[in-house]
C-alpha cells in the first residue's frame, strides 16, 4: 500500500470542473430526484432514470439508478449517479501517480483512495448528498487513472441509505453542429 502523502491531484486533473458540472446537474435535477426518492417502487424495481441538463452551453446526461441492496445484513436504498467526466480526469504524462493518493485499494495499481482534502473541489456532490440526509464526514473517494474514473460514496446504516456518484469516461451528449461555423475556403488560383 502507498503511505499517506499530501496530494496534488488538482495539479493534474480538473476536479473543480467536475464539481461545477455536478452543480449544474444538482440545481436543475434536484427537485425531480427528491420526488422520486418518495417512490419505493423505483427502488424495488432497480429503475434507471436519465436526466438531461445544461452546463457550459452543452447538454449533458446523468443516469441515476434507484435500487435496493443488502449490505452487511442491512437493506439499503441506493442512489447511484453516473456522469461523464468530459476529459477532466485525464492525467498528464509527467504525473507520478504514486505520489498523489492516500493508499492503493487492494494493492492494485489502478484504484486509489483519495484523501478528504479533495472534498472542497467537489463540494456540489457533497451538498447533494447532504440534501438526502447523509453525512459526508467520511466519504469513500476512489480514483482510477487507467479508466479515467472517479467514484464517491457515502452510506448511513441508520438511515438505510447509500448515495454514490461516478464520473466515467465520456463527453456531453450535445449536438456539436451548432458550434461549428462554415469557413470560407479561398478560391484557388489557376494559372
Amino acid at each position: 500500500a502507498i503511505k499517506d502523502k499530501k496530494s496534488n491531484l488538482q495539479d493534474f486533473v480538473k476536479l473543480d470542473k467536475l464539481g461545477s458540472a455536478f452543480d449544474s446537474f444538482y440545481v436543475q435535477c434536484r427537485k425531480f430526484m427528491e420526488q422520486e426518492m418518495k417512490n419505493q417502487t423505483l427502488f424495488d424495481n432497480s429503475v434507471i432514470k436519465q436526466y438531461y441538463f445544461n452546463h457550459d452551453k452543452l447538454t449533458w446526461l446523468a443516469e441515476v439508478k434507484y435500487s435496493m441492496i443488502v449490505f452487511q445484513n442491512t437493506g439499503l436504498k441506493t442512489i447511484d449517479v453516473k456522469m461523464v467526466n468530459d476529459g477532466f480526469l485525464y492525467t498528464t504524462k509527467n504525473c507520478d501517480i504514486n505520489k498523489l493518493y492516500k493508499k492503493a485499494r487492494y494493492n492494485s495499481n489502478s484504484w486509489y483512495q483519495l484523501d478528504t482534502g479533495h472534498k472542497k473541489m467537489l463540494q456540489p456532490v457533497f451538498d447533494m448528498i447532504n440534501t438526502f440526509g447523509l453525512t459526508t464526514n467520511n466519504p469513500l473517494m476512489l480514483y482510477n487513472h487507467q479508466q479515467d474514473r472517479l467514484y464517491i460514496q457515502c452510506k448511513d446504516f441508520n438511515k438505510k441509505l447509500c448515495f454514490s456518484v461516478t464520473f466515467e469516461y465520456g463527453s456531453p451528449t450535445h449536438d456539436f453542429d451548432d458550434f461549428w461555423e462554415d469557413e470560407e475556403v479561398p478560391a484557388s488560383s489557376t494559372t
